[in-house]
């Protein structure tokens, strides 16, 4: 036993004093020290598990401080330094649940508090409920801080935010009134008029940020998404300069980037880059989670493997609905089938019916890693599948936890995590493409014909007519509803080199913002194309539109990032596509679904070959009859709608990733070969 600890065993308290001196002189291992002594001398005393748990926060050992400081609440219930303390440092461990429990304890009870704390404690909660997905609690928090601090800017943009998440775009502005011209407020304003699909409105925002801090890298990435979705390429290889060049930067100084992984997969980039950054990423999300240890294989707990699918939502949505149909028919005298989601039941029949697809379904704490990874651990998951890679919800700071002894990634994203705590990577060889494992930091799990999964969708029975979608009756109609960002200038200047050579010819696009659709016209004009020959669909509902795909002659894949569910749903409705394959899986995506769709003949390899067959295609309607007709008859026979044998693939790989998991061997490339 420590001087210390002897001393503090014949008075705890003098030591509780004393390691509050040297928390405020910055001797902080001696106040860890004293206050760990306090304890030992008295375990019920809650100052002494305040001062352990204040000196374990500025140590760096946020989750130990939370433990230590919940301790001290619960001991002196509701003291009101103990609760603000307590959601300060939970905040800083990314424990929003006992963060906004202690802060709302302190909300209901401020005590002798002061005014300006109390607010801008109302003002946290309210930010972390809107987080959360609870803007209406969050929206009474905000007015709780304004009430408090009528002049708070914090509180006056956190009210602003949950109204916003209230789906009441007036109301905010109203709390705002004119369009402040500071940065947090232009930056919340920027970002809710994205949420509300203007992007018109919020790119020059994000230029007026810019303006005033030349290096804000957030507003810096954002503004060249605005403008991609406005498919405004004035300034195209500057921004797209700057953003690769500030990504390049981020990942010399091995930090967490500016911009998102997955938004670099629509710019021209190598995929070299796209590792780097994904490497970068995943070491940032590993950091965060702390050291943690591979879990020891277990070979004979039981004899079904347990997989568990990592979700980012469960509605109806692309990823979910093409995922139903492998749920649905795992063979469960082999596999037990766990669900976690991030994102709780939207109460729609296909919501429940989805997580009714599974032996059991939990919802994790996309905010709390810590605590949705301890949930996987405790079901002994064996195999971790996780759905999300680098998308807006993703799931790695619970995968950097490894939950689980193996881990993979399928699917939702598809290309490389960049991450030494994701194992596999379940792709297909054509996806991938030549020299492409060189550029992936998993071992790959090459599945048969296409990694795809997709799904049988009902097609509406009455077709609309071409008058009624605003195409012409005679012409050839081309189409492309990839959301605008995918597009670059290149590929809108090819197609406009078709249209040119095909008189009477049009492009059928999405109907995305009236931004967008006048840019696009104007940037026809310019290539030589009358504007009207481009039409804009209109939102329907998908059996519709389906049905309406078959109203198109042909539709041309994007250059850069090609189409995933838009081609899918091309093929389903009869429509060949024309695609180019290119050096990144992402560009890679028709390489991978026409062959398994049975056309092949529809994938090339240069721009002029592209613009080449588009052009015969258009000129031979027999052909494209063949073309539709192969695609119909295929719907029953080809790979890319099969959905039980490539769940059965799926199951294979998932045997041999868990034999040599258990067999104590390093994860290595697995090949599945394809079955009668």
């Amino acid at each position: 036993m420590t001087a210390v600890a002897t001393q503090a065993a014949c008075d705890p308290a003098s030591f509780v004093a004393q390691a509050a001196e040297a928390e405020r002189t910055g001797d902080l291992a001696r106040a860890l020290e004293l206050g760990r002594a306090a304890i030992l001398a008295d375990p019920a005393m809650p100052a002494a598990w305040f001062v352990l748990g204040v000196a374990q926060h500025r140590l760096g050992d946020s989750e130990a401080a939370v433990a230590s400081l919940q301790r001290a609440d619960s001991l002196a219930p509701r003291q009101p330094e103990v609760l603000h303390t307590l959601g300060l440092v939970a905040l800083a461990a990314g424990c929003a649940a006992e963060a906004i429990d202690a802060l709302r304890k302190l909300a209901e009870r401020p005590g002798d508090i002061s005014t300006a704390t109390l607010a801008a404690a109302q003002t946290i909660l309210a930010n972390l409920l809107c987080d959360c997905g609870q803007p209406e609690e969050a929206k009474r928090h905000a007015h709780a801080a304004l009430a408090l601090d009528p002049t708070s800017r914090d509180a006056r943009l956190a009210l602003a935010t949950s109204l916003f998440n209230l789906k009441l775009p007036g109301e905010a502005l109203a709390i705002l009134g004119d369009i402040p011209d500071d940065v947090p407020s232009l930056l919340l304003l920027a970002s809710a008029f994205e949420g509300e699909r203007q992007p018109g409105r919020a790119a020059p925002l994000y230029a007026r940020v810019l303006q005033l801090e030349p290096q804000n890298q957030r507003a810096r990435m954002r503004q060249l998404d605005t403008l991609l979705t406005l498919c405004d390429w004035r300034q195209y290889d500057a921004l797209v300069a700057g953003v690769l060049g500030q990504v390049r930067k981020d990942i010399a100084s091995d930090r967490g980037l500016a911009y998102d992984v997955f938004n670099l997969l629509a710019l021209p980039v190598d995929p070299a880059l796209i590792l780097a950054a994904s490497r970068t990423q995943a070491a940032h999300h590993a950091r965060q989670a702390g050291a943690i240890k591979p879990i020891a294989h277990r070979a004979t707990r039981r004899g079904r493997i347990r997989i568990g699918y990592l979700l980012p939502y469960t509605e109806r949505h692309s990823l979910p609905q093409a995922l139903a149909g492998i749920i649905e028919r795992h063979d469960r005298a082999r596999f037990e089938v766990m669900g976690y989601s991030m994102r709780g039941c939207d109460g729609t029949p296909f919501c429940r019916g989805f997580r009714a697809s599974f032996d059991r379904m939990t919802d994790v704490p996309r905010t709390q890693p810590a605590q949705a990874a301890a949930t996987i651990r405790e079901d002994q998951v064996d195999i971790l599948v996780d759905t999300t890679g680098h998308t807006g919800i993703n799931a790695l700071p619970i995968l950097a936890r490894r939950p689980a002894p193996v881990q993979a990634h399928y699917l939702g994203y598809g290309l490389t995590s960049g991450a030494d705590f994701v194992d596999y990577l379940i792709t297909d060889r054509n996806f991938l493409g030549p020299g492409g494992e060189a550029f992936i930091s998993e071992a790959p799990v090459f599945l048969p014909n296409s990694f795809m999964a997709t799904m049988r969708a009902p097609i509406a029975v009455e077709q609309p007519s071409r008058a009624k979608e605003g195409l012409p009756e005679t012409g050839v109609v081309f189409a492309n509803f990839n959301h605008p960002c995918k597009l670059d200038p290149v590929t809108f200047a090819l197609w406009m080199q078709i249209l040119r050579a095909l008189p009477g010819s049009v492009l059928w696009l999405g109907g995305w913002a009236d931004g967008t659709r006048q840019r696009l016209r104007g940037t026809a004009a310019q290539l030589g194309v009358s504007p009207k020959r481009l039409v804009f669909a209109e939102l329907a509902p998908h059996p519709l539109h389906l049905r309406r795909l078959q109203l198109a002659d042909l539709a041309l894949d994007n250059r850069l990032h090609g189409g995933g569910v838009t081609t899918v749903d091309a093929l389903w409705a009869g429509l060949p596509v024309v695609s180019l394959a290119g050096q990144m899986p992402a560009a890679r995506l028709g390489a991978t679904l026409l062959p398994a769709a049975g056309v092949p003949e529809l994938v090339v390899n240069t721009e002029h070959e592209y613009m080449e067959l588009a052009l015969a295609l258009a000129r031979d309607p027999d052909r494209r009859t063949a073309l539709r007709e192969k695609l119909v008859a295929g719907r029953d026979t080809s790979p890319l709608f099969d959905a039980q044998a490539q769940t059965r693939a799926l199951e294979t790989a998932y045997e041999r990733m868990w034999r040599q998991h258990c067999a104590g061997e390093p994860p290595r490339m697995i090949a599945v070969e394809a079955t009668a």
